[in-house]
């Protein structure tokens, strides 16, 4: 009996425990903190160098042969990472140089060593208003002749011939006209102006208004202008003299002469030796265009040159190398320093005289 009680008693010890133990929470499990990840910080995209903006004055119209050479040449240096350039039409190189000096434009093709000489002594165009010697050159885009054609028609054989003759001499302010203006001066030569473009100048001959006009060459090509003339009647190219070449280098010691050797035009062979004004032609700017952007531009230039040459032969006949010894002609003409520090990198020729005084040696 006393055992059967124990049971009980232990039996309702153990529902009670349970009872109890069914009544209670269980433990909740243990809080793992939350994991943060780490902060990556934003990333910074490269910082493109500002782009250098250029304006080019072209001194050839969309109408002449030389255009596109112009054209091409602005697009080598707007390929240029971090310069870009952009093509006007300036007019005549003394239009170019004058727009450089006044700050609308930053670069300009072409002119001769005489704009260097006038500007400064206030001289031709410049007359009474001499210009501080801020014009810089960057390279030697062609070696230039101006030739002279008349119509056989209008009996004119010589220089002297064309004394009081309608003779249209080229666009205001061009190569031409300036070195032709010089030398007429200098010989008493008085013509009876025409004034227009090229292609004015082209139909005036054609249709007997004007005796013959001068224009620039520079390959053994007359150019188009005098093609198209000959198409209609024919011509004849005539000549300065020793003698007169040598009155007008007197009296203006920057205008030069070049010999065209008898049978240089293809398309005249039996025309013969020929005194002709002449020269470098070039591509300058402004001395405060920035060293590195002259370096830039005139490398860039001279090694896609064969580009150039293959829109206009004429190009393998001029060695952009020889720049600085071309320019060294003339007092006071001066590279661009950016232009000075790659030929000095090529290991060429380049005379002290040159050399700006600007650059740091």
């Amino acid at each position: 009996m006393r055992h059967k009680l124990v049971m009980v008693m232990l039996s309702v010890t153990l529902i009670v425990s349970l009872a109890l133990t069914a009544c209670v929470e269980p433990a909740a499990p243990p809080v793992t903190p939350p994991v943060t990840p780490p902060v990556t910080p934003p990333v910074t995209p490269p910082v493109e160098p500002a782009e250098y903006r250029l304006l080019y004055g072209s001194g050839a119209p969309p109408t002449s042969g030389t255009f596109p050479v112009h054209c091409l040449r602005n697009q080598i240096i707007d390929d240029i990472p971090g310069i870009s350039s952009t093509l006007v039409v300036s007019g005549g190189s003394e239009a170019g140089a004058r727009a450089i000096l006044e700050g609308k434009l930053h670069w300009a093709s072409a002119w001769g060593l005489n704009l260097h000489y006038q500007s400064t002594r206030g001289l031709g165009k410049w007359e009474g208003n001499p210009q501080p010697n801020d014009l810089r050159i960057l390279w030697l885009a062609a070696e230039l002749q101006c030739i002279t054609a008349v119509t056989e028609a209008s009996g004119v054989t010589c220089m002297s011939d064309l004394d009081g003759k309608k003779f249209s001499w080229g666009i205001p302010g061009s190569v031409g006209q300036t070195l032709y203006a010089m030398s007429f001066d200098a010989l008493g030569i008085e013509i009876d102006e025409f004034i227009g473009s090229f292609a004015d100048g082209v139909e005036a001959m054609k249709d007997g208004r004007v005796v013959g006009f001068c224009k620039h060459s520079r390959d053994p090509s007359i150019g188009a202008s005098f093609i198209n003339v000959m198409a209609s009647r024919p011509i004849r190219l005539i000549s300065f003299t020793q003698e007169q070449a040598d009155i007008v280098r007197a009296k203006y010691p920057y205008v030069v002469f070049k010999h065209v050797p008898a049978g240089f035009y293809i398309q005249m062979p039996d025309a013969g030796d020929l005194i002709v004004p002449g020269g470098p032609l070039l591509a300058g700017c402004g001395k405060d265009l920035p060293e590195e952007i002259g370096y830039k531009m005139t490398k860039h230039t001279i090694e896609r040159w064969d580009e150039m040459v293959a829109i206009m032969p004429s190009y393998a006949l001029v060695d952009p190398l020889t720049t600085p010894v071309a320019i060294s002609q003339m007092e006071g003409v001066y590279l661009h320093a950016g232009a000075a520090r790659y030929f000095l990198e090529r290991g060429v020729e380049v005379p002290l005289s040159v050399l700006p005084p600007e650059m740091t040696r």
